[in-house]
């Protein structure tokens, strides 16, 4: 290999070992574009699960008032055997409302796990 041409490698190997060297440094002193990708990543993960977790709440609030109305039927209900018809669907209503507890409580947990593992968060969360 001659002169001229062992230089121009030397050139382009040593500009891109500088141009590999400066992109490693850029990413490491500005992890700042990487956050903000995770974010957004996070943000159209967490607005649908906001929306579920809103339509839940609506479903449990429904629920709530839907026994506050069967308890009060019960409290002048004065016939035993009506009483007992309102008391089953009063029961029924209790029934959907755990369920649906049960189930939030059950996303919530998983959210607190994805929530550990999240680089967004920096720390673990405190253990309660």
């Amino acid at each position: 290999m001659n002169r001229p041409t062992f230089v121009a490698l030397l050139g382009v190997v040593v500009a891109s070992l500088l141009t590999l060297g400066a992109t490693a440094q850029h990413s490491q002193h500005h992890p700042r574009q990487d956050a903000q990708k995770e974010a957004e990543k996070m943000s159209m993960m967490s607005s649908g699960m906001m929306e579920q977790m809103m339509q839940q709440h609506q479903q449990m609030e429904k629920l709530v008032e839907q026994l506050l109305s069967s308890f009060k039927e019960l409290q002048q209900e004065t016939d035993p055997e009506a009483r007992q018809s309102i008391l089953a669907e009063h029961g029924a209503l209790l029934k959907q409302l755990q369920s649906q507890v049960k189930h939030r409580s059950e996303m919530m947990q998983k959210m607190r796990e994805h929530m550990k593992s999240c680089p967004m968060m920096g720390k673990e969360p405190r253990e309660e």
